[in-house]
């Protein structure tokens, strides 16, 4: 449908017919690079607003929020001819800011985040560059069955508490703990990891019923931490430990270890 290309089209020659505030007789230099951010592709169903964060080695800074409406007219900011590093987040609450990493404090869960990042060069008049949100979390949902009658709490531990500023998972230590809802349903959300380490322990509230190598069950079916959008991870257990059944979202297979006790 040619309609829906028509704003970018219209975006790239309003940015053109724009002055940059310097004349031909300037030097182009000092002048800065108008930058163009085109969030026409986001999901608005997913990530309703955005923080954008543009900074440069010579010390600029520049913070915005644009909210779902924004999204269909592209952002456009002065920028110093530098070397520019951007980042557009969603989810950012949840998070301790330490310097340049963002670290999830202990025990609690991942925030369900969605992160762009990019570098490149703005010594030109112009610079236009597309964004695409990453969901750069996993949402695991247990289903422990027969355990109606029997209090327990879901503990997962692991090895990577946050992201750097670039989106790459930070080592730390992280440990979340998850409760059931009278269904026995529960769920947690991960960051993304870069190893297979990651533990899930039962308790029964007076001691650890039984302790899985959880990241390796998740390998094991095929999941792949390094790809851009995580999928999300229900995984079936009996309450008497017996077998695992582990489904990916978006596959339509199901795979199912048994348990040596």
């Amino acid at each position: 449908y040619v309609g829906m290309k028509l704003p970018r089209v219209f975006w790239g020659m309003f940015c053109l017919a724009v002055g940059f505030g310097c004349s031909v007789k300037e030097d182009r230099d000092l002048c800065p690079c108008r930058l163009v951010l085109d969030f026409s592709d986001v999901d608005t169903s997913v990530v309703p607003s955005a923080e954008i964060h543009l900074s440069t080695r010579g010390g600029f800074i520049s913070v915005a929020e644009l909210n779902a409406s924004d999204f269909s007219e592209p952002y456009v900011r002065n920028v110093p001819r530098s070397h520019l590093r951007l980042n557009v987040w969603y989810g950012m609450n949840g998070f301790s800011e330490i310097r340049d990493r963002l670290v999830i404090p202990y025990g609690m869960e991942c925030p369900e985040v969605y992160m762009h990042y990019a570098e490149f060069d703005t010594s030109t008049d112009q610079y236009m560059h597309e964004v695409v949100m990453r969901k750069n979390h996993c949402v695991v949902t247990f289903n422990v069955e027969g355990a109606q009658e029997h209090p327990y709490s879901l503990r997962v531990r692991g090895n990577v508490n946050g992201y750097r500023y670039d989106g790459y998972p930070l080592q730390g230590e992280f440990a979340c703990v998850a409760y059931p809802d009278e269904n026995g349903i529960s769920r947690m959300v991960l960051p993304r990891q870069t190893d297979d380490s990651l533990l899930l322990d039962i308790d029964d509230g007076s001691d650890i019923l039984k302790t899985f190598a959880l990241g390796e069950y998740i390998a094991a079916s095929g999941y792949d931490w390094n790809v851009p959008d995580l999928p999300d991870i229900s995984l079936d257990l009996e309450y008497y430990l017996t077998h695992m059944v582990l489904t990916v979202q978006g596959w339509n297979s199901e795979y199912v270890y048994n348990i040596v006790l």
